[in-house]
């Protein structure tokens, strides 16, 4: 979705972009320094990064990059392996009720997503 606008003079268009690089734009903002900004987004199912490039008062979003199927449920098992690991605990023996629970405590935890329906495989 792009929508023209007009600012003073100059012709811009309004674009959305990833929450990665809306941060690096407003602490930016904020500080005003010139650097390079690598900044990660671990949501609730992706992983999203953004290099940012702030100089001479411009924004240069340089590159983006994500992966639609890291970060949610994916840190959720992670995390409830590594529980397992730490109590002696092997995870292909659990039943599916306590390894779910597991992962819903690990959700509830750390706050991410475990799609309804998930089968825990």
């Amino acid at each position: 979705m792009m929508e023209k606008v007009s600012l003073g003079r100059r012709n811009c268009q309004k674009r959305l972009i990833n929450e990665p690089s809306a941060a690096a734009l407003t602490a930016h903002r904020e500080d005003g320094e010139e650097r390079v900004w690598l900044v990660f987004d671990f949501g609730g199912g992706t992983l999203d990064i953004s290099i940012v490039d702030c100089f001479e008062n411009i924004v240069e979003i340089t590159t983006i990059a994500g992966d639609n199927h890291l970060g949610g449920t994916d840190f959720d098992r992670e995390i409830a392996f590594a529980f397992c690991g730490e109590k002696g605990m092997d995870w292909d023996k659990l039943n599916r009720r306590q390894q779910a629970n597991l992962l819903l405590e690990s959700k509830r935890r750390h706050g991410s997503s475990i799609p309804v329906g998930w089968d825990g495989v």
